[in-house]
């Protein structure tokens, strides 16, 4: 997929659920908004940040949201399932659940099934990358940023602002060649 595709889909989201385009993006905000999706907080496993499944009995999507982890890390996990919901419903659909663990969110490296223990393909890979792009763009909107490090110049600050990990931060402002490799 596209960077298009993948922001048209972050557009969307932000239509659907912060359409005032308040920074830091609203995470809560996403509760009950979108009657095809429900969204459950609870305690799991410490190395599991959070997953999105369908529920065909229910004919509904579920994410949910591990709280032992921090505030920055459940805006990211909460992100990048809405990244899973906004480009793959169908392969979400198909009984196919993205359990998203703690050290990759970040970093766009594999992520594993919940069905299976063995390495993803590339294809499912590609599905965890497009979700980690579609929460750094939805968190950490262009504009913004570069507005944020105009004034600042300092990742730390700007990831306080936009509420994400310093290690967000730096991968999206080298994403948007601002660093230009100074970190």
């Amino acid at each position: 997929m596209n960077t298009d595709k993948i922001q048209e889909a972050v557009d969307e989201c932000t239509r659907i659920f912060n359409p005032s385009f308040r920074v830091p993006f609203p995470t809560k905000n996403i509760i009950g908004k979108d009657e095809n999706l429900l969204i459950s907080f609870s305690e799991y496993n410490d190395d599991i940040s959070g997953f999105i499944t369908y529920d065909e009995s229910e004919q509904k999507f579920k994410m949910f949201i591990n709280t032992n982890k921090s505030q920055k890390r459940i805006n990211f996990t909460i992100a990048h399932e809405l990244g899973h919901y906004f480009l793959h419903k169908e392969i979400i659909r198909n009984n196919l659940d993205f359990v998203e663990k703690e050290e990759t969110l970040d970093s766009g490296n594999i992520l594993y099934r919940k069905d299976i223990a063995e390495p993803m393909t590339p294809e499912m890979q590609r599905y965890e990358r497009e979700a980690n792009q579609f929460a750094a763009r939805l968190l950490m909107p262009e504009k913004y940023v570069r507005k944020a490090w105009q004034v600042l110049e300092d990742v730390s600050m700007c990831a306080l602002i936009f509420d994400v990990s310093q290690i967000a931060m730096t991968i999206r402002l080298n994403e948007l060649g601002i660093l230009n490799d100074e970190h």
